[in-house]
């Protein structure tokens, strides 16, 4: 009867040894994926500026090319009348 409490008891010690390197190796890869998702949304972030500034400086040449075609417009308009 002792011997088998005592192998029991030797058990349940290496499951919970086991269980303990699994939560260990758990957080582990956890950490790990919350730092490469912060690191993810950091670059997201990056290239969202980015796009954003190129699309900025399109408007603005499309403003500028229309400003400019609206001056030619009326300048040769003014020529033929």
């Amino acid at each position: 009867m002792k011997e088998a409490i005592a192998e029991l008891r030797e058990t349940v010690r290496m499951r919970e040894k086991t269980l303990e390197s699994v939560q260990v190796h758990a957080g582990k890869q956890l950490d790990a994926a919350q730092h490469q998702l912060e690191q993810t949304h950091r670059e997201y972030e990056i290239e969202i500026t980015r796009l954003r500034a190129m699309l900025r400086k399109t408007e603005l040449k499309v403003i500028s090319l229309q400003e400019s075609l609206e001056q030619k417009v009326k300048i040769i308009i003014r020529l033929f009348h």
